[in-house]
């Protein structure tokens, strides 16, 4: 197969499928040790239009604890939950469908799934599991599951057929068939583009080097991927893998060497702030940090994306406490100045079509009600409970 050549293609493809990295100082940067900022709160009001929100419907069969993955479309949600065998299907008004992969050996049924992602212009629902992935019909029929040999830990469709693909977390990125990046077409078995390493090679040999803690979140033409540990968040689209922004976390080479080591688990350095999320939306690329040597306190970054002015604002919810209600700790976000509902902070973000997408836990919900009475208030917050199934939370975007 053409994808698993990586040993024979390598050269060529960091040479014509990558593109060079840019010079720092052409690349935007989110610095996340500055002292100085233009701003002590990060501001997001102008540019969300229209907030809608979605209470996803609450049966026997899709009862939702934590959302460990989601998929929007223009009819569908997709969710993959914590209680549930398989992946719950919503339309656009919350109303359930269907459970897609179920937990099993039969045909069209998972083991372990990883991640999703969508194929919208083939109408494709693709899960994950290591080594193998599963599609699906927008109406839940199995159609095929194809397997693959090398080594990777997420799955983004980047256009039709094309998919690009996260590698494996943990693993010496000397393995056969490791790489950091890539770009692959599953019509045609073809490489479209390959990053064997990204970070600072010269730290150490590749044996001792590995990818550490993958976040990744929609970009303009793509997705953003970034590995901790490193300073360059990637732009991965349906042609190209290239460097997008940086981000300046203060390692020294010693700590870089630290948190990149194969030997290592996913740990922080102390006193440094590690990044928990980034999206972007047409004016700014922004990040959710934390303080190593303070878990319970989280700040907010944004980066102008035209004048590169970079704003920070720290939360005043705790994230200790919140993360037992929402793991994905969306509860710890920008300030809502557009109708006063839930601090704003999206799962994913898809600014080529002016949404992000954020979810809300009930019990999540509950808990900042109780920490800002004004939310109490809100029409559409009033109606959730305990008892209630997560919120999906859609910005449009100007």
């Amino acid at each position: 197969m053409k994808k698993v050549l990586f040993g024979l293609m390598a050269a060529i493809l960091i040479s014509t499928g990558c593109g060079s990295k840019k010079s720092s100082g052409e690349l935007l940067q989110i610095d996340l040790a500055a002292k100085d900022f233009a701003s002590g709160q990060v501001e997001i009001a102008d540019e969300i239009e229209s907030v809608e929100y979605i209470p996803l419907e609450l049966t026997d069969e899709s009862l939702i604890a934590n959302i460990l993955d989601i998929a929007v479309t223009d009819e569908y949600i997709f969710v993959y939950s914590t209680r549930q065998d398989g992946v719950l299907q919503f339309d656009r008004k919350g109303h359930f469908l269907r459970r897609i992969a179920k937990t099993g050996n039969g045909p069209g049924e998972t083991g372990q799934i990883i991640s999703f992602t969508v194929d919208e212009e083939n109408r494709l629902f693709c899960v994950s599991e290591y080594f193998s992935t599963s599609f699906y019909s927008f109406y839940g029929e199995f159609i095929k599951k194809i397997t693959s040999l090398h080594p990777y830990s997420y799955q983004l469709s980047v256009g039709p057929n094309v998919m690009a693909e996260l590698g494996r977390m943990y693993v010496p990125l000397n393995v056969p068939g490791m790489f950091s990046l890539g770009i692959f077409n599953w019509a045609t078995d073809d490489t479209i583009a390959l990053r064997p390493t990204i970070g600072n090679m010269n730290l150490m040999s590749l044996e001792e080097t590995s990818l550490k803690g993958w976040i990744y979140n929609g970009s303009m033409d793509g997705w953003f991927c970034y590995s901790e540990g490193t300073d360059t968040v990637w732009n991965v689209n349906a042609k190209t893998i290239s460097p997008a922004f940086l981000v300046n976390n203060g390692y020294s080479a010693s700590e870089e060497k630290e948190m990149r080591s194969s030997k290592t688990g996913n740990a922080s350095v102390d006193g440094t702030y590690s990044v928990f999320n980034i999206f972007e939306t047409p004016r700014s690329y922004f990040a959710k940090c934390f303080q190593s040597s303070n878990e319970s306190k989280f700040f907010l970054y944004r980066l102008d994306k035209q004048t590169g002015a970079l704003s920070r604002e720290a939360s005043d919810i705790d994230a200790m406490e919140l993360f037992e209600y929402n793991r994905a700790l969306t509860g710890i976000g920008i300030r809502n100045e557009t109708d006063g509902g839930l601090p704003v902070w999206p799962f994913f973000s898809y600014p080529a079509k002016k949404l992000m997408i954020q979810v809300n836990t009930a019990v999540e919900i509950e808990y900042l009600k109780e920490k800002d009475p004004k939310l109490k208030e809100h029409p559409v917050l009033q109606k959730i409970t305990e008892e209630s199934n997560p919120l999906v939370t859609i910005y449009h975007l100007r």
